[in-house]
């Protein structure tokens, strides 16, 4: 079953055009090698608002596993993890001139829409490759994220950065 779309008044920000993406960080720890059974993924979300502008911030987590952690018998889900996979991408949005006093005045549900529907679409290719790099430098074979769906189940967390 799919979430429903957050409903709210997004204002000033139904005409925003991206106009950068950046990759703030990459991280990778290998514990250990072997087949990768199973993944997790888990995607915070932060957003503030600058002149003329919002940036929206995505934190990706990703864990691999040996065994599908549902799974396992009396080990621990540590006892499975063979490595820990993350990145943090900044999607920057513009707003015209007409709209940038609305856009201070924006409510946070208008945000959190704006930051879940629009820009981690926008954010979630760069995410993509880079758990995908990330595996194969670590002796992995390639991890690849599929499509992201509405409601597809990653775990959100959002607040203001």
């Amino acid at each position: 079953m799919t979430e429903p779309p957050i409903q709210a008044d997004r204002g000033p920000l139904a005409a925003a055009e991206l106009t950068d993406v950046l990759v703030q960080s990459f991280s990778a720890s290998l514990l250990r090698l072997a087949s990768v059974e199973s993944l997790t993924l888990e995607i915070g979300t932060s957003w503030a608002k600058k002149d003329g502008g919002l940036l929206c911030k995505f934190t990706a987590k990703c864990l691999l596993y040996d065994t599908d952690p549902d799974e396992q018998d009396d080990s621990t889900e540590e006892d499975h993890l063979l490595a820990r996979l993350g990145c943090e991408i900044v999607c920057e949005y513009g707003v015209n001139k007409a709209h940038r006093e609305q856009l201070s005045n924006l409510e946070k549900p208008a945000i959190k829409a704006f930051a879940q529907e629009v820009a981690l679409p926008a954010a979630f290719p760069y995410i993509r490759e880079a758990m995908s790099s990330m595996s194969t430098r670590l002796g992995f074979p390639r991890v690849t994220l599929g499509t992201l769906h509405p409601g597809s189940g990653l775990t959100f967390s959002s607040k203001t950065l």
